[in-house]
C-alpha cells in the first residue's frame, strides 16, 4: 500500500479528491430531498382532498345569485318598518 504524504500530492490529485467531495455532499443533498418528500407523502396520506374540476366550482343554474338587491331592500325596510311600530 502506498504511503501518501499530501505535502507531495499533486494538485491535479487535490482538485480531484476536492471534486468527489462536492459531489458526494450533491448526492446526498438530493437523496435526503427525495427521501423527506416521500417521508411527507405517506404521512399526510389521507388528509389530501381531490383537486376540485372547473365544472365544481361552477355556480348551479337553479340557484339564485348570492345577491339579490331586492331581496336586501325588502330586509331593510321590513326592519325600519318593525322598528317604527315599537316606538
Amino acid at each position: 500500500m502506498p504511503n501518501f504524504n499530501k505535502n507531495k500530492l499533486s494538485p491535479a490529485v487535490k482538485q480531484g479528491a476536492f471534486m468527489g467531495f462536492l459531489f458526494r455532499i450533491f448526492l446526498y443533498t438530493i437523496i435526503i430531498y427525495y427521501a423527506l418528500r416521500l417521508i411527507r407523502r405517506f404521512l399526510s396520506t389521507g388528509k389530501k382532498r381531490p383537486k376540485p374540476t372547473i365544472r365544481e366550482n361552477a355556480q348551479p343554474e337553479n340557484m339564485p345569485p348570492p345577491y339579490d338587491p331586492r331581496n336586501v331592500e325588502d330586509v331593510v325596510f321590513k326592519e325600519v318598518k318593525k322598528k317604527k311600530d315599537g316606538d
